[in-house]
Order: structure tokens, then C-alpha cells, then sequence
């Protein structure tokens, strides 16, 4: 019997006030509340993907995350009152980075630190804050999930509602790259906006397909919303929205 294919459609949570002032929330469970506009982020996230079929979902623990899923949810019913009901997880291996002792930090605090450690070592993906993850710790952790999830999975549609750091980490992890600091390659700052969705196509686990930040759903939410990137399989490489994409 033929594998079926297994499409993931990760969504990234609405803004948060730590958000708009540079403060690393991590995973702090006391931090992340989403603004108002986070809140209508979720909601317009939700009637983009009204008309499409979920098998399952999946979500973070984090308030952040689970307040966006509930904004998902509300925005696919108002669209579709008639859409079934979504089996759901929430997952501890999807929440985000954990910051350590510089939690409630400047995320500029973090970037100095990861940029002296990579003087020093070579490699500032290796860094961790006192008591927290590397980069490199969050795309294992959220590569075993993902391994796990296709492994054990009857392929299909799933929902993923994380965080930015968890977006980039599954988008490596599936295409086989590192988690750079330059987001050319793939990279810790490949765009993932708030409320931003991605998309991965994944047929007898190897990546057929991949797109990520799309946030034309966020006319008037965000600034220069956009249809994003897509994964040049043959350069292997993300491009704008705009040379081929679709």
C-alpha cells in the first residue's frame, strides 16, 4: 500500500506584547499574553483556513499559542459553522526556546551572547542562556517530535499552532539544514512572522514541497503582508513568493 501523503500547515501565534517590546518570553508559562491585535491575527488565521480539512491537530502548551489555536478555531466556525470538529494535542515539545536566565531579557542580550559564543566556539547556533536551549537543542527537540508524529502518523492534514523558534526548527529539520544565522540558507531568522502560516508536503518522509510566512490573511494586522517564500528543491534555497512560486 502506497504511504499517504502527510501535509502539515504550521501556524505561528498572534503578537504579543513582548512581542512589539523586544522581551524574550521563552518558555515562561507567566509570559506571551497576546495583544488585541494578536487576538484578531488568530481570528483572520482562522477564516483563511475555514474551507480547508484538518486531520488532527497539534498546539503548544504556552498561553500564547493556545489562545491563538482558540482564535483558529472561532474564525473557522464564524466562517463555517458547519466545519467538524478538530481532534486536538497540546504538546510540550512545541514550546518555544527556552531563554534561561535571560528570560525577561532583551532579546538583544541573547543575540550578544550567541554572537560572543560563536567568536569564541564557531558556532553561535550552540549557545544557551544560563539554564535554557541552544538552537541546536530546539531543532532536536522539535525534530524528534516531528520524526515521531510522520513515524506513527496515517499521514493526512495536521494543524500545528507554536512559536517562531518552532517554525524555524521543523522547516530545518525537515529539509535536512542547519539552523544558521543567516536566514539565506534556511536559518534562525527565517521569516516567521505573527500569525504567519508555513507549509510543509511530505510524501514517504522525504519534503515534496515547503512554503513559509504567508500572512496575505493579515491585510490591515500586519505590516506588508505577503504571500512569502517557497523551498527551491533544486537550489535548495527559500525565493520570494514572486519567482515561481505556486
Amino acid at each position: 500500500m502506497r504511504a499517504r501523503p502527510t501535509e502539515v500547515i504550521i501556524v505561528r501565534h498572534g503578537q504579543t506584547a513582548e512581542n512589539v517590546s523586544g522581551v524574550l518570553q521563552g518558555l515562561a508559562p507567566t509570559r506571551g499574553r497576546l495583544t488585541a491585535r494578536g487576538l484578531a491575527q488568530a481570528e483572520a488565521v482562522g477564516r483563511a483556513l475555514a474551507e480547508e480539512h484538518f486531520d488532527k491537530g497539534y498546539c503548544s502548551p504556552l498561553e500564547r499559542a493556545v489562545l491563538t489555536l482558540a482564535g483558529i478555531l472561532r474564525g473557522r466556525i464564524a466562517a463555517r459553522p458547519d466545519a467538524p470538529t478538530l481532534p486536538l494535542r497540546f504538546v510540550d515539545g512545541l514550546r518555544e526556546l527556552d531563554m534561561g536566565r535571560l528570560t525577561g531579557g532583551h532579546r538583544d542580550d541573547w543575540h550578544a551572547g550567541a554572537l560572543a559564543y560563536g567568536a569564541e566556539r564557531g558556532d553561535p547556533l550552540g549557545y544557551r542562556a544560563p539554564g535554557g536551549e541552544s538552537p541546536l537543542d530546539l531543532q532536536h527537540r522539535v525534530g524528534r517530535w516531528f520524526d515521531h508524529v510522520l513515524h506513527h502518523g496515517s499521514g493526512g492534514r495536521i494543524l500545528v499552532v507554536a512559536h517562531g523558534g518552532v517554525v524555524r526548527a521543523m522547516l530545518t529539520h525537515a529539509l535536512g539544514q542547519p539552523m544558521t544565522m543567516d536566514w539565506e540558507g534556511v536559518g534562525i531568522d527565517l521569516p516567521t512572522r505573527n500569525a504567519s502560516i508555513a507549509r510543509l508536503g511530505v510524501v514517504a518522509r522525504s519534503v515534496v514541497a515547503a512554503a513559509v510566512d504567508d500572512t496575505r490573511h493579515l491585510e490591515g494586522l500586519i505590516d506588508d503582508p505577503s504571500p512569502g517564500y517557497w523551498w527551491d528543491m533544486v537550489e535548495a534555497r527559500w525565493r520570494p513568493w514572486s519567482e515561481g512560486g505556486g
